[in-house]
Order: C-alpha cells, then sequence, then structure tokens
C-alpha cells in the first residue's frame, strides 16, 4: 500500500513556506521510497520557485 505525497498543483506561492518543511520530514524518515518521492517534491518545488523568479 503506497502513500501519496500531495501536489501544490499551479498555487507556487506556497512552496517557499511548504519546502522547509518537507525537507525536514525527509530527514527525519529512513531510506526508502516515501523519502526518495519527498526530496524529488523539495525539488520540484525549488524548480517551480526558480522559473517564477526567472519570468
Amino acid at each position: 500500500m503506497g502513500v501519496r505525497v500531495p501536489r501544490l498543483g499551479s498555487d507556487v506561492s506556497a512552496a517557499p513556506v511548504v519546502k522547509p518543511f518537507v525537507v525536514l520530514a525527509a530527514r527525519f524518515l529512513g531510506p526508502g521510497p516515501l523519502r526518495l518521492k519527498m526530496v524529488k517534491l523539495a525539488h520540484e518545488l525549488d524548480d517551480r520557485q526558480s522559473r517564477r523568479a526567472a519570468a
């Protein structure tokens, strides 16, 4: 049974608030698929934030 990580959709303004909590939670998790998904989500949030700053 898998756990889904919620997506933020197009709400990029929440990324600076959410990303530190995602990173903190991923650090406390042991190695595994959920940790990898959370790290990927943190990177996606960072990419969205940098794209918005460039536009």
